[in-house]
């Protein structure tokens, strides 16, 4: 349990590194593709009064919609059932857009390994990683 608890910390601060268009990689070392979007979460009630709580990502031109809609655009059309959305929103994760003909990919902080450059480093597989139907 701690090291769990050690990896989802470690994966919140390098979250808070990776920027959209960074290339992505797995533990293989095979590229998954490039990130298309990313979100930091949400924070826990506690931690949030501790200032402990995810870092604000830079503030995107959204026009008159709210991050309500920005988040569903992010899940749409590939809908993701209900409990993985909640996860995702909860803990954060990374969007990697693998190519023309593939769907979408999440990668959620405790998967990021590390952060080198342009590069994200995972410690799992890409068939390891949550993918939309």
């Amino acid at each position: 349990m701690a090291q769990q608890t050690l990896d989802r910390e470690t994966g919140k601060r390098l979250l808070a590194q990776v920027r959209e268009g960074m290339s992505v990689y797995d533990r293989l070392d095979q590229r998954v593709g490039t990130v298309k979007d990313m979100y930091l979460g949400a924070a826990e009630p506690k931690a949030d009064e501790r200032g402990e709580g995810p870092e604000s990502a830079p503030p995107r031109d959204t026009g008159n919609e709210g991050l309500v809609q920005d988040i569903a655009k992010v899940f749409a059309p590939n809908e993701l059932p209900k409990e993985i959305q909640q996860t995702l929103l909860r803990d954060g994760f990374i969007r990697i857009n693998g190519g023309l003909f593939s769907s979408p990919r999440y990668a959620l902080p405790e998967h990021i390994d590390s952060i080198s450059g342009d590069h994200v480093r995972l410690r799992i597989t890409r068939d390891e990683l949550i993918r939309s139907a």
